[in-house]
């Protein structure tokens, strides 16, 4: 089976709530990575903590990416009172998962049409309103010094690149995610 095929039917079986069929994706010794909270675990350890998770999750997947041994997934993960994004590598050996990074963030609130105020302009947080004037100012103050240190970081940045010796700037890395004459 391809790789590709496997990570879908992986998330499809995850989706199914068929947690035995899990320990048959990963190799021996394989570890799963939650960067987000520091937690690591084999994959019993994986199909435990899956199944343990309460209520009925949905899982919808939007993108699998294939480089070799190496895909990475772009799933929804919902449940009826919110939702989250996970983004999975996958370090495949013999068709069989040998590593798994996932990353989790969640879905912000969706800006509804009943939050538009009159103006038409929505207002992401109300309670920010009553910040007073001095407030304001001395926060955009603050804005105008990050921006002129991001500006000022990142033109050092580019100068640094621009000294780097060719076989930095061509390195596999590149190659894979910028065209040739890009760098």
């Amino acid at each position: 089976m391809r790789i590709k095929k496997i990570v879908r039917k992986f998330w499809s079986d995850i989706n199914a709530r068929r947690w035995d069929n899990l320990a048959g994706y990963f190799s021996k010794g394989a570890r799963i990575n939650w960067p987000n909270t520091g937690e690591s675990f084999d994959a019993e350890g994986f199909r435990s903590v899956k199944s343990r998770r309460p209520g009925y999750w949905y899982v919808e997947v939007e993108k699998i990416i294939r480089a070799g041994k190496l895909a990475v997934s772009i799933v929804k993960v919902s449940n009826n009172a919110t939702s989250f994004h996970v983004a999975s590598f996958f370090k495949f050996k013999s068709r069989k998962i040998l590593s798994l990074f996932e990353y989790w963030g969640e879905d912000g609130k969706l800006m509804n049409k009943s939050d538009e105020s009159k103006t038409g302009e929505f207002d992401p947080d109300p309670i920010q309103d009553a910040v007073s004037e001095g407030d304001e100012a001395h926060e955009t103050n603050q804005a105008n010094q990050n921006h002129q240190a991001h500006k000022a970081h990142k033109a050092n940045k580019e100068a640094s690149i621009a000294e780097m010796p060719k076989s930095v700037k061509k390195s596999a890395w590149t190659r894979l995610f910028f065209p040739d004459d890009a760098v």
